[in-house]
C-alpha cells in the first residue's frame, strides 16, 4: 500500500480547452484600483490610482508604471498605443498575463502581456547607483 497521494488537475491532463486571451478589462468611468494578475491567475498587486505617479515606455515591448511605493514593469506587445491612454484616464481595471497553456494566442494586432514584475523604488535606486 502506497502512502503517496498524487493529485492531477484537469489542466495538467490537457482536458481543458484554451480560452481566448484578454489582456485587460476596463471599467466605466474612473477606477479606484488597478489589479495586476500573473499567468496563473495570482494577484501581483492591486495599487490605488490615487498613488499613481507616472508611466514610461521606451518602446512597445516594455511599459513601466510608477506608483508612490513601487514600480511595475510590464513586458508585452502593443502596450504603449493601447494601455497608456486607458491608464491616463484611470480606466484600466485589471491587467492579465498571457498563459499559453490556458489561452489561445491573440492576433498580432492585439495587446499581449508576457509578464508583470513588481519592484520597489529602493530596488531601482540600488540598481542605478550600483
Amino acid at each position: 500500500m502506497s502512502n503517496h497521494l498524487t493529485v492531477v488537475s484537469s489542466d495538467e491532463q490537457g482536458n481543458v480547452p484554451r480560452t481566448p486571451y484578454v489582456a485587460y478589462h476596463t471599467g466605466t468611468g474612473k477606477q479606484r484600483k488597478l489589479m495586476l494578475r500573473d499567468a496563473h491567475g495570482g494577484v501581483i498587486g492591486m495599487p490605488s490610482y490615487s498613488y499613481y505617479v507616472d508611466a514610461m515606455a521606451v518602446n512597445e515591448r516594455y511599459l513601466w508604471i510608477t506608483f508612490s511605493a513601487c514600480v511595475y514593469r510590464i513586458k508585452g506587445r502593443l502596450l504603449l498605443t493601447e494601455l497608456v491612454p486607458l491608464l491616463q484616464d484611470d480606466r484600466l481595471k485589471v491587467l492579465f498575463c498571457f498563459n499559453p497553456l490556458k489561452h489561445e494566442p491573440p492576433d498580432e494586432d492585439q495587446v499581449l502581456i508576457e509578464s508583470i514584475t513588481r519592484h520597489t523604488v529602493q530596488e531601482l535606486a540600488q540598481v542605478r547607483d550600483g
